[in-house]
């Protein structure tokens, strides 16, 4: 009787798969931006209509909770 799979496909998934969760337990540092930076704004202007639209939801404040959508 003919085997389902050959031993090579075999090996390769088994490699492929202790690649696979190898991988997971290698760490990587992910730097987030602070929070305290601001942009150099043009005006006041803008920079009310930006925090008015959008920091409102997309922002990072240290206390409160984001307001729902």
């Amino acid at each position: 009787m003919k085997r389902l799979l050959p031993s090579w496909w075999f090996k390769l998934g088994l490699g492929a798969l202790f690649v696979f969760l190898a991988i997971q337990l290698v760490p990587y540092r992910v730097d987030n931006p602070s929070g305290r930076d601001q942009p150099k704004w043009d005006s006041k202007q803008t920079q009310a209509l930006a925090m008015r639209g959008c920091a409102d939801c997309h922002s990072n404040p240290p206390a409160g909770v984001q307001p729902a959508a």
